[in-house]
């Protein structure tokens, strides 16, 4: 049960660009202003606390293939029976899916509460976008954004002791073409298979460490000759290659295979963001405004 005098919050999230980490920050701050002690984890820091000496636990997470990152979605695994209660929020650049259904229903049936459900938008450099010159809602999350987090925060305690309350809808399904690039990015892919079409170019790599240092899940390391060596437990984000200042780094992005799939997504981009996009290039490893 809720200790109504002091109620002890564990927010775990995951942010590799840092927009996930702003929105946290402003959740924080609602919580805190309203009394609460909030613990506040980043996955990319390793396991997060035991909830069994919290109250109520927060997830943060972007939109990733349309569902979850596979390291937030292993964590969610990793909770016992919850009985305490939960909220959530989620970042996305394109098109939302069923991230937050996802988590919001295996947290209900370990036993949560759900006390609340925040989606707003985030800056989606993935480098499939960056790759077709674009950058989706560049200035994302922006000071609006973050005061709705805040907010968000304060309203967490009313909608605890607001025994009728009743959370957000969920999010509507995305249309087969966007389950089809989840389903072909699934994990069990993308850890079989797609990490080992993760090349590295020896003739032109300088051995700098800055994929080693982008990993968030710390899966590149240096081999015995001080060449990136890429292991299996990729989420498929690509950092690595769109950060290499010598194009050393090439992936299933730039093979035969991928383009129509790009090319479908970048088709969209007026329809499903506006204007909300710069047009952007890649020099060696750096995103630059056209």
């Amino acid at each position: 049960m809720v200790n109504k005098f002091m109620v002890k919050c564990l927010i775990v999230y995951f942010s590799v660009g840092g927009t996930t980490k702003k929105v946290a920050n402003k959740v924080v701050a609602g919580l805190e202003s309203v009394g609460y002690d909030v613990d506040l984890h980043d996955l990319t820091g390793g396991v997060p606390p035991s909830i069994e000496n919290y109250d109520l636990l927060g997830i943060g997470t972007p939109a990733y293939f349309v569902s979850l990152p596979f390291n937030v979605a292993d964590y969610l695994k990793t909770i016992p029976k919850l009985n305490i209660p939960f909220f959530s929020f989620i970042l996305y650049g394109f098109v939302i899916g069923e991230g937050g259904n996802r988590l919001r229903k295996k947290l209900t049936k370990k036993g949560g509460r759900d006390v609340g459900y925040l989606k707003t938008r985030g800056r989606e450099d993935f480098y499939g976008f960056v790759k077709s010159g674009y950058v989706l809602f560049p200035n994302s999350p922006n000071a609006e954004d973050l005061e709705r987090a805040e907010n968000f925060g304060k309203n967490i305690k009313s909608n605890i002791e607001n025994e009728n309350y009743i959370s957000e809808e969920f999010d509507e399904r995305p249309p087969f073409m966007f389950r089809f690039q989840r389903a072909i990015n699934a994990k069990w892919i993308t850890h079989s298979m797609l990490y080992k079409m993760i090349k590295v170019n020896k003739s032109k790599c300088t051995k700098c460490g800055i994929c080693v240092n982008i990993c968030p899940t710390h899966n590149i390391v240096m081999d015995d000759s001080g060449f990136p060596k890429i292991g299996k437990d990729c989420l498929g984000c690509y950092y690595c290659e769109r950060d290499c200042p010598e194009e050393a780094i090439t992936s299933i992005l730039d093979t035969k295979m991928a383009k129509p799939i790009l090319k479908y997504n970048e088709n969209l981009i007026p329809k499903v963001v506006g204007d909300n996009f710069e047009r952007v290039q890649l020099i060696n490893g750096k995103v630059e405004k056209i």
